[in-house]
């Protein structure tokens, strides 16, 4: 009420109204109570004694003190004055005894604390120095038995006659920051009495602290309890998960208290200002600061409903205000910035959420989290990891007659939150101060968190009526790490491609240029070979711009293709044979080829699609044999020199495909010029020559094999391919890339993932691994080093958008080897040449480092568009608005990121519903969308999730990459009862028409999809996939079945498989039947082909194999 009616007429006016209604609420005064019985700790009390059982080594609680003393220091009237505090304070001589494992308070009648003197007279001056800075920072750490007294200490250090520290050290158990206060001065007054030989006049305490506790006790069963607590279960219902800053270090499973302590000053005339601000406003200045913290919070975490603790100190009764005594309290401030709000209304709503705290601030934190039950994670605080202290705020000066005291700088604090902020005014200045876990901080995040908070704070009291989003979080130090957006892009192309191959051919037609397992091409003889194929296809009616569908197989006939293609003008579209004919129909007939090369090794392919092309405008169907003295021949009448085909930078080179929203997929038309711009950038950087071998380990569908082809032509290089044989077994494939000497390879992390199952056959010639298409650890960094040593390995960040990778983070040894950071995700890096990466926040504006944003990538090398496909093609590939120049485009890449203090950018997910399944772009409405159009499917909704199988439930689970342990999973509405069959009809059913990728592992057939208020999907409410072991499945018959079922347990990671369950529908993928088969080859002393495996995927069946 004194922020409604802040003058002493309102004031009156409404007690008044007050005492006549009867509407006040009355507390119980605070009386002592006897202590013939035990006494109750407090709540607070309650929980550090909890925190002491469940870790003894906690010294996070101790609260530490120095203090230097000058002058004639009174000895024994020091000690005198200390125990005279302790007599007066009965919380001073509390201690913990457990009753039938319950904590009480117990006071110990008498204690008398003597007061240990350490002569450092016999030192130099710098060693006493040191000496009593070692002993405080020593006492600062050292624990408590919370079992005795006393539960404080204090110790002189003796510097000289005239010169000493005196060193304090409380746990907080028995006091808080007030609580200091009060004991320094009482310590001063009944220093001065005994230095002067009198009695110190003190009024008397009306109680003790055991007497509050026993109040507090009490007040819990009070009406004003049931008020304030129905209060704290109306502000905090739907409670979201605590707020997590980005950190530099992998949280550790428990929590743990290494602390630092950083400050940034706010200058007088901006403490002047924020102060005045304030009280125009009617808010006090922690209210300014903590909104304005609270947008940071928002701009950084991408949260609108922001929970903070702030402490409280607890003494609101006149009866509490000399006691010593652990009275503060934490109060969970929840704030809401959803509308995006200006600052003025934010800083109304802060104010009414202060207040209301305020009005129900008795209710003991520890209190309020027993009654809500928050999620617990014992690596976590309850409800906020990040606490707001304007409590502890007291003076804590200590004045003895006769000397002169200063207080010494502490030890390193202990972090007992995240953060804990806090903002104490200082000779008219304001200190932003910062104590962090520096288990999950680096100092240089803290130190710009401190930055960008000073930094909005100026902003938001120049400009209170602008909407939050426009404060802007960039400040001066963080400019010139950050890419500038209207910098001008190179945009020059190099020529196409299969130019340089010819130029290639013509300095060096003997060197190698493919190599597969049945054959070797070298420059000349595939130059030539392509061009026929170009004026094959050129006879046989294709024309410049048009597309060419290739029938793939993973041999040197490919790469033929794609050449011949691209020199015949065309642009070429690999179809890959394992796909679904109904997945490769929506391909052909977005993309309407007008040539067919079907590979011999490709197979023949299915009746759907040959119907497709007999009834489409294709001009020309050629087989291209496997046998390269075959393909020759075929070709031999066509002419070898090159066509006259002119090509542009903006010329289609091929058509790829990711996956659609709207349940079909999107075709996406790639140009000539992002090919080779990406080439000379990546030969200097990396030092890539002629002499360097590359492996074609992509899938067909993948990128990431345009990559491995055009980077060795470029080159001048060879590119070796491995049979299909060889692909699918990691100890062949291993054993592969070390008898081709390769030294340059391309993986996803699941590829890197399958290798790591292998033999552990050293690669001492791989000098450069390059990896992309999906989340990549530190820790996986640092086991792909183990098989080659010699690598330097390196991430790229790319989409089907942007044709090339267009970022690339080099991962130093220091780092992968970082065991504190082992399970954080490389960065995405930053852009390469001529291409920006753009973190932009909600409001467009160019996001701050360590602000959440969407990722755009600027340059002028990014595919054309969506085929057929204009407004999508609009949505995504937008004008730079920072140049309005309609040729400058940005790619929303619909990816969350953040800029690191370096200017590197970090993954943090995605705004959209796309996910990465083993390196291949997912968008889950496509299947979703899929699965509808089943006549007995009313309702689905999918998601990339984790069976709940605990390790309880199964302990022979092994730890593998989490990456393969998620697996798509269906939620459905259907006309149908839940059954077995109708599981297997659905999965069925999606395999036909979505590549296996794509295919749902799991169906949980449900009544209903949980709705949120919108009436949306909310698919958080989507119940977890569990099994058990008790689930019905057939047992093992003899050992070799019970060897296989165990393997089958440990790599999927459940415990329900029966000897009769495909592997492949109870979780399986490719790569993780490469583990398992590794597994069984182990078990046995067999070798256990794939394709064994793949034919027969069920215990049963793998028996008769063994």
């Amino acid at each position: 009420k004194l922020f409604e009616l802040p003058t002493v007429a309102g004031l009156a006016q409404h007690i008044e109204m007050l005492r006549r209604s009867g509407a006040g609420t009355v507390n119980t005064p605070i009386a002592p109570v006897p202590r013939n019985q035990p006494l109750p700790l407090s709540f607070s009390q309650r929980r550090l004694w909890y925190l002491q059982k469940v870790d003894s080594n906690l010294s996070a609680y101790n609260i530490p003190a120095a203090f230097r003393i000058k002058g004639a220091l009174d000895y024994a009237a020091l000690e005198r004055a200390l125990n005279n505090v302790i007599a007066r304070q009965e919380a001073l001589r509390s201690y913990v005894k457990e009753i039938d494992g319950q904590p009480a308070q117990e006071i110990a009648p008498d204690l008398l604390l003597s007061l240990p003197v350490i002569d450092l007279t016999a030192l130099s001056d710098a060693e006493a120095e040191a000496e009593a800075a070692r002993l405080f920072h020593a006492d600062a750490r050292r624990l408590y038995d919370l079992g005795k007294t006393p539960l404080l200490r204090a110790t002189l250090a003796k510097l000289a006659d005239d010169d000493h520290v005196l060193i304090l050290n409380f746990h907080h158990i028995i006091a808080d920051g007030s609580s200091l206060a009060i004991f320094h001065r009482e310590l001063g007054l009944f220093y001065e009495a005994a230095r002067n030989g009198k009695r110190a006049s003190l009024p008397p305490l009306p109680v003790q602290y055991g007497d509050f506790a026993a109040w507090q006790q009490e007040w819990l069963k009070s009406k004003a309890f049931d008020t304030q607590i129905a209060y704290w279960r109306r502000q905090l219902a739907d409670l979201p998960a605590p707020l997590e800053l980005p950190i530099d270090f992998d949280r550790p499973a428990l929590l743990s208290h290494p602390g630092a302590r950083l400050t940034r000053q706010l200058s007088e005339e901006s403490t002047a200002t924020l102060k005045s601000f304030s009280r125009q406003r009617g808010v006090t200045t922690f209210m300014t600061l903590f909104a304005t913290f609270n947008i940071l919070l928002s701009r950084i975490t991408g949260r609108e409903d922001i929970v903070v603790g702030s402490t409280i100190a607890g003494r609101n009764r006149p009866e509490t205000e000399g006691l010593i005594g652990f009275f503060i309290n934490a109060l969970p401030l929840r704030s809401d910035l959803s509308g995006d709000p200006s600052f003025t209304l934010l800083l109304e709503r802060v104010r009414d959420v202060c207040l209301d705290a305020y009005t129900h601030q008795e209710t003991p934190f520890e209190k309020i989290v027993e009654e809500l039950r928050p999620p617990r994670d014992p690596g976590h605080n309850p409800i906020f990891d990040i606490l707001f202290n304007v409590a502890d705020v007291s003076e804590r000066a200590l004045a003895l007659s006769g000397c002169e005291v200063t207080k010494l700088a502490p030890p390193a604090p202990e972090a007992k939150f995240d953060v804990v902020l806090h903002a104490p005014e200082t000779g008219g200045k304001i200190e932003l101060a910062a104590v962090y876990n520096t288990a999950l901080f680096r100092a240089e995040r803290i130190a710009l968190l401190l930055e960008q908070w000073a930094t909005l704070l100026d902003q938001a009291v120049k400009n209170p009526d602008l909407a939050v989003s426009r404060l802007s979080l960039l400040t001066e130090s963080s400019r010139a790490a950050l890419p500038d957006p209207t910098e001008a892009l190179d945009n020059k192309w190099k020529g196409a491609i299969h130019e340089m191959l010819a130029a290639r051919a013509r300095r060096a037609p003997d060197s190698l240029a493919v190599v597969d397992p049945e054959q070797s091409w070298n420059y000349r003889e595939f130059d030539e070979a392509t061009h026929r194929l170009a004026n094959a296809l050129i006879a046989s009616g294709v024309q410049p711009g048009d597309a060419v569908a290739i029938y793939a197989e993973r041999n040197s006939s490919l790469v033929v293709a794609l050449f011949g293609t691209l020199k015949a003008g065309a642009a070429f579209l690999i179809l890959d044979p394992a796909y679904p004919p109904a997945r490769t129909l929506d391909y052909l007939r977005i993309a309407q080829p007008k040539g067919w090369l079907q590979l011999e090794g490709g197979g023949k392919p299915p009746e759907e699609l040959l119907s497709f092309l007999e009834s489409a405008d294709v001009r020309c169907r050629m087989t291209v044999p496997r046998s390269k003295n075959e393909t020759l021949h075929a070709l031999s009448g066509f002419a070898t020199n090159g066509t006259a085909i002119r090509i542009a930078a903006v010329s289609p080179a091929y058509i790829a495909f990711t996956s659609g929203s709207t349940g079909e997929p999107k075709g996406v038309l790639c140009r000539h010029g992002p090919i080779t711009h990406f080439l000379p950038w990546q030969k200097e950087a990396f030092g890539l020559t002629e002499n360097d071998r590359l492996a074609m380990l992509s899938g067909l569908a993948y990128s990431h094999l345009h990559r491995d082809v055009f980077t060795a032509i470029y080159l001048g290089a060879t590119i070796y391919i491995p049979s299909a044989t060889q692909a699918r077994s990691p100890d062949q494939l291993l054993n592969w890339l070390e008898q081709n000497a390769i030294t340059v390879l391309h993986l996803t992390p699941a590829l890197g993932q399958l290798l790591l199952t292998g033999a552990k056959t050293p690669l001492p010639s791989v000098r450069r691994i390059f990896f992309g298409g999906d989340v990549l650890t530190m820790n996986e960094v640092a086991q792909f080093r183990q098989w080659a040593p010699n690598a330097i390995v390196g991430s790229f960040y790319g989409a089907t958008e942007t044709q090339r990778a267009v970022g690339y983070y080099e991962i130093t040894g220091d780092a992968a080897g970082n065991n504190r950071a082992s399970h954080k995700t490389v960065p995405l890096g930053r852009g390469i040449k001529d291409v920006q990466l753009l973190v932009l926040n909600r409001s467009g504006q160019l996001a701050g480092i360590g602000e959440l944003g969407e990722l755009f990538v600027r340059s002028p090398h990014l595919a054309a568009g969506y085929i057929g496909d204009d407004e999508r093609t609009r949505q995504m590939f937008i004008t730079n608005p920072f140049t309005n120049d309609p040729a400058d485009r940005l790619y929303r890449t619909g990816e969350l990121a953040r800029y690191l203090p370096d200017g590197n950018v970090e993954w943090a997910g995605r705004s959209d519903r796309r996910v990465n399944i083993r390196g291949f772009r997912v968008e889950l409405e496509e299947i979703e969308s899929v699965l509808k159009r089943h006549p007995t499917v009313k309702d689905a909704a999918v998601i990339l999730g984790e069976p709940a199988t605990s390790a309880a439930e199964n302990p022979r689970a092994e730890k593998r990459n989490p990456k393969l342990s998620r697996n798509l999973i269906a939620y459905v509405v259907s006309t149908e009862e839940d059954s077995q069959s109708l599981r297997d009809l659905l999965y069925a059913y999606t395999s036909a028409r979505l590549p296996a990728y794509m295919v749902p592992v799991y169906f949980v057939i449900l009544n209903s999809l949980p709705l949120s208020p919108n009436g949306k999907v909310d698919y958080r409410a989507l119940p977890p996939v569990r099994f058990s072991a008790g689930s019905a499945a057939a047992a093992p018959r003899n050992d070799v079945e019970a060897k296989l079922q165990a393997i089958f347990v440990e790599v999927l990671g459940r415990a329900d498989i029966g000897i009769d369950d495909n592997f492949f529908r109870v979780g399986g993928h490719s790569l993780l039947a490469a583990r398992a088969a590794a597994r069984i080859g182990d078990a046995f002393g067999v070798s256990l082909a794939l394709s064994a495996f793949l034919e027969t995927p069920t215990v049963t069946g793998l028996a008769t194999k063994v």
